[in-house]
Formats: C-alpha cells, sequence, structure tokens
C-alpha cells in the first residue's frame, strides 16, 4: 500500500468516525472558525475546571481534511491545562 493511499485511508476512517463530534450541553466557551473561500465552518465548544480543558467538542461542516483536522486537535488538547497548548 503506497503512503499516499494510506493517507486517504486515515482521512476516510476520521471523516466517518469524528472524535469529539458533537455540541457540549454546558460549555464556557464557543468559538467558531468560518473560512468564506471554500466553506469551511467549524464551532468549537470548551469546558473549562481549574484553566484545564474538561471537555471539548465541534460541529460544522467543511472538506474531510477540515472535519478530520478539528477532530484530532480536540481529542489532543482535551485534559490539557491551558497555559500548555
Amino acid at each position: 500500500m503506497s503512503d499516499q493511499q494510506l493517507y486517504k485511508e486515515i482521512i476516510f476512517d476520521g471523516y466517518k468516525n469524528p472524535l469529539n463530534k458533537g455540541e457540549l450541553s454546558n460549555y464556557d466557551v464557543i468559538e467558531r472558525g468560518f473560512n468564506p473561500l471554500c466553506g469551511d465552518d467549524v464551532m468549537i465548544y470548551m469546558k473549562f475546571e481549574n484553566s484545564k480543558i474538561l471537555d471539548i467538542s465541534h460541529t460544522g461542516v467543511g472538506c474531510a481534511i477540515s472535519q478530520v483536522a478539528v477532530s484530532i486537535i480536540t481529542d489532543e488538547i482535551k485534559g490539557k491545562q491551558i497555559d500548555c497548548i
């Protein structure tokens, strides 16, 4: 399997099975990222406790790469101290 095919499979799997997808019902901060050139539109919801990201999620629409990227980013920073990111 080529590297290119492997990357396509990883992106496709991440797009079909996103991490932290959905709106938090009780969040402290909401941020929107919108790219008018391509139409990617992402909302990120964060809940904090003692300077720590207690929970984080996302909603939105966009290409597979933008959706997989926000999924990976939210999973990477969940549980981290805000001064470490």
